[in-house]
């Protein structure tokens, strides 16, 4: 359905809901700044974006006038915050990232939610999973500590996947 649409709208976006992750980088890029920033509330709390898309969304409002460099800011950005380039990160002070990252304490939002570069910047009580299965994708994705993947293995051996997935 996403991909049958022409202009994508603030309404449009609204509509789609969490189904906007199926609009392609294309749609995405020709959105106006303004349409993305009025249905910030509503991309944010989307789960199902790629890197990529979240990427081209953050560089639009970006260039739009939207400035992630406090934490309210950062948390409005939600599941959009992957797509926030690392430089841009790192001039955040650590504070506001911690703050960042206890908006969903949940590992696996932490995970999902931290840039890949900035992986290393998690306090390993983040990192703990119990009960929850984390993507692989998007593990391997990030940058680790040494001290994080020994974790990370500990985890492992207590868990049943498919190794050839």
């Amino acid at each position: 359905m996403a991909s049958n649409l022409g202009t994508v709208s603030a309404q449009t976006l609204a509509s789609l809901g969490n189904a906007s992750s199926g609009l392609s980088n294309g749609q995405i890029g020709s959105a106006s700044p303004s349409v993305l920033l009025t249905s910030l509330p509503t991309l944010s709390s989307v789960s199902g974006w790629s890197q990529g898309q979240a990427s081209i969304i953050v560089g639009v409002i970006t260039a739009g006038g939207f400035q992630a460099d406090r934490a309210p800011a950062l948390a409005s950005l939600g599941s959009l915050v992957a797509g926030l380039p690392a430089a841009a990160m790192q001039e955040v002070p650590a504070s506001e990232l911690l703050n960042i990252i206890s908006v969903d304490a949940s590992p696996v939002q932490v995970v999902q939610n931290v840039p890949d570069a900035m992986a290393t910047q998690i306090p390993p009580r983040l990192l703990a999973f119990p009960g929850e299965n984390a993507d692989i994708s998007v593990m391997n994705r990030k940058t680790w500590t040494s001290s994080q993947a020994a974790m990370f293995f500990g985890s492992l051996e207590k868990t049943d996947f498919d190794l050839d997935e």
